[in-house]
């Protein structure tokens, strides 16, 4: 078989070659433009999840920092937020603590973020058995149910 497609490509001229080489890199061309318009199109939403301190005067709250970034051409509703757990439930929070209210419409080059008290999420998690070092990642959910989650970040309980 291999002898065989030798064979045809040596039987081919150069115009056929040429004309061979250009159709494929039309095709891939093609292709790579198809997949480009489609990944413009969809919403492009980068999600970070951190923790820290927010200080309040003289009182520090240790929390979580869940940021949104909409890198992409369109505005984004977001409807809900939450925190996954390693047993693949997940934590949701009716509000955010701060003056953002739900839905949020998050426009083409914004950030968002809102923090979500540590201690809650222990509470939540203890009332589960839940103890040690454990991975959780948090995430956002827009208003036609696209899911949109941060890189997991190991958390003591």
């Amino acid at each position: 078989m291999e002898r065989f497609i030798l064979k045809r490509v040596h039987d081919m001229n150069i115009y056929q070659i040429i004309v061979t080489l250009a159709a494929i890199w039309g095709a891939g061309l093609s292709t790579y433009i198809a997949i480009r318009s489609f990944k413009k199109e969809k919403p492009q939403i980068r999600v970070n999840l951190s923790y820290g301190s927010f200080v309040n005067g003289s009182r520090e709250t240790p929390v979580f920092f869940l940021a949104t970034a909409n890198i992409g051409n369109h505005t984004v509703t977001l409807s809900s937020y939450g925190i996954s757990l390693p047993s693949k439930e997940s934590l949701f929070f009716l509000g955010p603590d701060g003056l953002q209210k739900f839905p949020y419409e998050l426009l083409p080059g914004r950030e968002f973020s809102i923090q979500i008290k540590k201690s809650s999420i222990i509470n939540n998690l203890k009332s589960q058995s839940s103890k040690g070092i454990i991975k959780i990642s948090g995430f956002y959910i827009d208003e036609v149910h696209n899911y949109y989650t941060s890189k997991s970040l190991k958390f003591q309980i």
